[in-house]
């Protein structure tokens, strides 16, 4: 048992002189010691997907019930068409479809959500393209955002639109509970004006409206919706 110490101890102490004589002879003994490679390049940082607050794509439909002075309103919103034009944008046809069926052209580009055209049925008195494109939303939202919009509506009407994101809250609705940013419109369209507040969920959309025009109150609630998330 002596002598083993005694052995240890004599290799402890010329580890030990090993060490002080690189240290002072500028660190050869040490400089000659290998370098370990690293094994590979550090992983990739996973890219984040801003929420979309107006999500399209082909076959969505959101149903909504409302009412109005007492009278009920039932409408279906539905993606009809998606197509890409020559210069590479995707228009998105959505159909209102209610009493009379609506028909809205869209792109989403720059960050937000422009109304290209809107038709009213068959009625060709009753069609607009606008321009330039009426934006009425920016995406994704962000509480403080504002945007506005100027130009022609139905019937050659000047529209003013100035619209603000005031708050994120909790929405309950007929479709369920949601995380949605309310978007506050004012809107000139010709002498009149109407508040427009719309709540908006990522990932789903549009779940709540309220208009207001010469204290007449229009509201409606989402009651469905095609593409939920499987619980």
């Amino acid at each position: 048992m002596v002598k083993n110490n005694y052995a240890g101890a004599a290799v402890s102490v010329a580890l030990l002189g090993a060490l002080i004589s690189a240290l002072f002879s500028g660190g050869s003994a040490l400089a000659k010691a290998p370098v370990k490679k690293s094994s590979g390049a550090a992983p990739a940082a996973k890219k984040v997907v801003p929420p979309d607050y107006y999500p399209l794509a082909d076959t969505y439909w959101w149903k909504f019930k409302g009412n109005s002075g007492g009278n009920s309103i039932d409408f279906t919103l539905k993606v009809v068409g998606i197509e890409r034009q020559p210069d590479e944008r995707i228009v998105y046809q959505v159909d209102t479809c209610g009493q009379q069926v609506v028909h809205d052209w869209y792109v989403k580009e720059k960050g937000s959500v422009l109304r290209l055209k809107e038709y009213y049925g068959d009625n060709t008195k009753l069609r607009v393209s606008y321009e330039p494109p009426y934006c009425i939303l920016h995406n994704p939202l962000l509480v403080g955002d504002k945007w506005s919009w100027q130009g022609k509506g139905l019937m050659d009407v000047s529209i003013n639109d100035q619209s603000r994101v005031e708050a994120e809250e909790d929405v309950e609705v007929p479709a369920g509970k949601f995380r949605a940013m309310r978007v506050v419109s004012d809107v000139q369209q010709g002498p009149a004006h109407v508040v427009k507040t719309y709540w908006y969920a990522p990932g789903v959309g549009l779940v709540k409206t309220k208009t207001e025009n010469n204290g007449i109150v229009i509201g409606t609630e989402l009651v469905d919706y095609s593409f939920k998330k499987k619980p």
